[in-house]
Protein backbone atom coordinates (compact mmCIF):
# COMPACT_ATOMS: atom_id res chain seq x y z
CA UNK A 1 0.00 0.00 0.00
CA UNK A 2 1.32 3.44 -1.03
CA UNK A 3 -0.14 6.84 -1.52
CA UNK A 4 2.01 9.29 -4.06
CA UNK A 5 2.36 12.60 -3.08
CA UNK A 6 3.53 14.79 -5.84
CA UNK A 7 5.63 12.09 -6.91
CA UNK A 8 7.08 11.40 -3.93
CA UNK A 9 5.47 7.50 -2.64
CA UNK A 10 4.70 7.25 1.08
CA UNK A 11 4.72 3.48 2.52
CA UNK A 12 1.47 2.76 4.30
CA UNK A 13 -0.47 5.51 4.48
CA UNK A 14 -4.04 5.54 2.96
CA UNK A 15 -5.63 8.50 2.68
CA UNK A 16 -10.05 8.40 2.70
CA UNK A 17 -11.82 11.83 2.17
CA UNK A 18 -14.70 11.90 4.50
CA UNK A 19 -16.37 15.00 4.01
CA UNK A 20 -16.08 16.72 0.49
CA UNK A 21 -15.94 20.67 0.65
CA UNK A 22 -19.75 21.85 0.84
CA UNK A 23 -21.73 25.07 2.14
CA UNK A 24 -24.49 23.13 3.92
CA UNK A 25 -27.39 25.07 4.84
CA UNK A 26 -29.73 22.26 6.30
CA UNK A 27 -29.69 21.84 9.88
CA UNK A 28 -28.23 17.91 9.94
CA UNK A 29 -26.31 15.38 11.51
CA UNK A 30 -23.67 13.61 8.86
CA UNK A 31 -21.60 10.82 9.38
CA UNK A 32 -18.80 11.09 7.30
CA UNK A 33 -20.39 13.63 4.91
CA UNK A 34 -23.73 11.75 4.56
CA UNK A 35 -27.06 10.88 6.77
CA UNK A 36 -26.33 8.00 9.04
CA UNK A 37 -25.49 4.70 6.57
CA UNK A 38 -23.95 1.32 7.38
CA UNK A 39 -21.06 1.85 4.45
CA UNK A 40 -19.54 5.59 5.31
CA UNK A 41 -17.14 4.33 7.52
CA UNK A 42 -13.87 4.68 8.28
CA UNK A 43 -12.69 0.79 8.82
CA UNK A 44 -9.68 0.75 11.46
CA UNK A 45 -8.71 -2.68 10.87
CA UNK A 46 -5.26 -3.57 9.83
CA UNK A 47 -3.91 0.78 10.85
CA UNK A 48 -1.68 1.68 14.17
CA UNK A 49 -2.89 5.07 13.83
CA UNK A 50 -5.64 7.26 12.57
CA UNK A 51 -5.27 11.03 11.40
CA UNK A 52 -8.44 13.02 11.04
CA UNK A 53 -8.29 16.43 9.46
CA UNK A 54 -10.99 19.22 8.94
CA UNK A 55 -10.83 22.10 7.40
CA UNK A 56 -13.65 24.65 8.48
CA UNK A 57 -14.80 26.75 5.98
CA UNK A 58 -17.00 30.21 6.78
CA UNK A 59 -19.85 29.84 8.32
CA UNK A 60 -22.74 32.58 9.10
CA UNK A 61 -25.40 34.26 10.95
CA UNK A 62 -25.92 32.19 13.87
CA UNK A 63 -24.78 28.59 12.55
CA UNK A 64 -22.61 26.69 14.53
CA UNK A 65 -21.00 23.27 13.91
CA UNK A 66 -19.61 20.74 16.82
CA UNK A 67 -17.60 17.50 15.21
CA UNK A 68 -16.88 14.82 17.07
CA UNK A 69 -15.11 10.75 16.39
CA UNK A 70 -17.11 8.20 17.40
CA UNK A 71 -17.04 4.66 16.95
CA UNK A 72 -18.30 1.58 17.00
CA UNK A 73 -17.88 -2.67 17.05
CA UNK A 74 -20.16 -2.86 13.80
CA UNK A 75 -21.20 -0.74 11.00
CA UNK A 76 -24.25 1.21 12.73
CA UNK A 77 -22.93 5.22 12.92
CA UNK A 78 -26.64 5.90 15.07
CA UNK A 79 -25.27 3.67 17.98
CA UNK A 80 -21.45 4.95 17.74
CA UNK A 81 -20.09 6.81 21.15
CA UNK A 82 -18.35 9.07 21.30
CA UNK A 83 -13.72 8.50 21.31
CA UNK A 84 -13.05 10.42 24.01
CA UNK A 85 -11.08 13.46 23.98
CA UNK A 86 -11.23 13.34 19.86
CA UNK A 87 -13.60 16.42 19.64
CA UNK A 88 -12.64 19.54 17.47
CA UNK A 89 -13.56 23.22 18.53
CA UNK A 90 -16.71 24.30 17.56
CA UNK A 91 -17.65 26.29 14.51
CA UNK A 92 -19.60 29.41 14.48
CA UNK A 93 -19.48 32.67 12.94
CA UNK A 94 -16.78 34.16 11.86
CA UNK A 95 -14.84 31.02 11.48
CA UNK A 96 -12.82 31.18 7.81
CA UNK A 97 -10.40 28.47 6.70
CA UNK A 98 -8.82 27.21 10.07
CA UNK A 99 -7.50 23.90 9.68
CA UNK A 100 -7.39 21.48 12.93
CA UNK A 101 -5.66 17.60 13.43
CA UNK A 102 -6.97 14.95 15.16
CA UNK A 103 -4.47 12.13 15.71
CA UNK A 104 -5.65 8.58 17.51
CA UNK A 105 -3.66 5.64 18.39
CA UNK A 106 -6.04 2.81 16.70
CA UNK A 107 -4.89 0.20 19.35
CA UNK A 108 -7.50 1.96 21.72
CA UNK A 109 -10.37 2.15 19.23
CA UNK A 110 -13.03 -0.39 18.23
CA UNK A 111 -13.07 -0.77 14.65
CA UNK A 112 -15.48 1.42 13.27
CA UNK A 113 -15.03 5.10 13.39
CA UNK A 114 -17.35 8.55 11.71
CA UNK A 115 -16.63 11.89 12.04
CA UNK A 116 -19.72 12.87 13.51
CA UNK A 117 -20.88 16.84 12.51
CA UNK A 118 -24.06 18.07 13.80
CA UNK A 119 -25.04 21.71 12.58
CA UNK A 120 -27.05 23.92 14.56
CA UNK A 121 -29.00 26.75 14.38
CA UNK A 122 -31.19 28.36 11.72
CA UNK A 123 -31.79 26.28 8.50
CA UNK A 124 -30.88 29.62 6.21
CA UNK A 125 -27.15 30.28 7.65
CA UNK A 126 -24.66 27.95 6.03
CA UNK A 127 -21.55 26.34 7.38
CA UNK A 128 -18.44 24.78 5.22
CA UNK A 129 -15.79 22.35 6.00
CA UNK A 130 -14.81 19.27 4.57
CA UNK A 131 -12.08 16.37 6.26
CA UNK A 132 -10.18 13.49 5.67
CA UNK A 133 -8.82 10.61 7.65
CA UNK A 134 -5.05 9.51 6.76
CA UNK A 135 -4.54 6.15 7.98
CA UNK A 136 -1.19 4.70 8.49
CA UNK A 137 0.52 1.17 9.40
CA UNK A 138 3.12 0.06 9.93
CA UNK A 139 3.11 -2.70 7.68
CA UNK A 140 1.66 -3.58 4.38
CA UNK A 141 -2.17 -4.03 4.60
CA UNK A 142 -4.43 -5.21 1.83
CA UNK A 143 -5.42 -1.89 0.53
CA UNK A 144 -5.00 -0.09 -2.76
CA UNK A 145 -2.79 2.90 -3.52
CA UNK A 146 -4.34 6.67 -3.31
CA UNK A 147 -3.08 9.44 -5.18
CA UNK A 148 -3.50 12.68 -3.50
CA UNK A 149 -2.89 16.05 -6.09
CA UNK A 150 -2.73 18.75 -3.63
CA UNK A 151 0.39 19.73 -2.11
CA UNK A 152 0.38 19.24 1.60
CA UNK A 153 1.63 22.29 3.82
CA UNK A 154 4.83 22.50 4.66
Amino acid sequence: MSSAFRGKLIENVLVQQLDTPLSRTASTTLYNGVAATTTSYIDGQGFDEIIIVLTKGVVTGTASVTTTVVESADTNPSAASAVTSASFTTMASGNTGEMEVISLQNKDLKRYLWLKTVKSNVNADAAAWAAVAIKKAKQSVSTTATNVVQDLPA
